[in-house]
């Protein structure tokens, strides 16, 4: 009987720890795709600020969005050589991020005309 009791025990104590650190990896999971949706709306943010902007004045700008419910995003845009940009987003939430960038080349065809974009690469970079 009392073998029995400590088998039920071990097993019970096992099962108790094993939904623990599932429970545990779920929230963990939550955390860092809410980093990820935050990265990616602060890409589509920096993008349209992109496409928004005088192709006269362009230059580098960096900026912090507030994506709510204590999710922040860094959107950090660089002008590169050869009629490209290289925009950077990075989603907080609490100590988990997730970041991804996007390299867009264009073209401006001037005579205050919008930038014609020609190719866009994507990459995803944190983890």
């Amino acid at each position: 009987m009392l073998v029995w009791i400590v088998i039920l025990s071990a097993f019970f104590l096992a099962l108790s720890r094993f939904i623990h650190s599932e429970t545990e990896g779920q929230f963990f999971q939550a955390r860092e795709r809410k980093a990820f949706y935050a990265a990616q709306s602060g890409l589509e943010y920096g993008i349209g600020r992109f496409l928004r902007s005088d192709p006269a004045q362009l230059s580098d700008w960096s900026e912090t969005v507030d994506t709510g419910d204590s999710t922040t995003c860094e959107v950090i845009a660089r002008l590169l050589p050869g009629n490209r940009v290289l925009i950077q987003a990075t989603g907080h939430v609490e100590a988990y991020s997730r970041s991804l960038q996007v390299q867009i080349q264009y073209r401006n065809p001037g005579g205050g005309a919008p930038i014609q974009i020609e190719q866009i690469i994507w990459k995803y970079v944190g983890w």
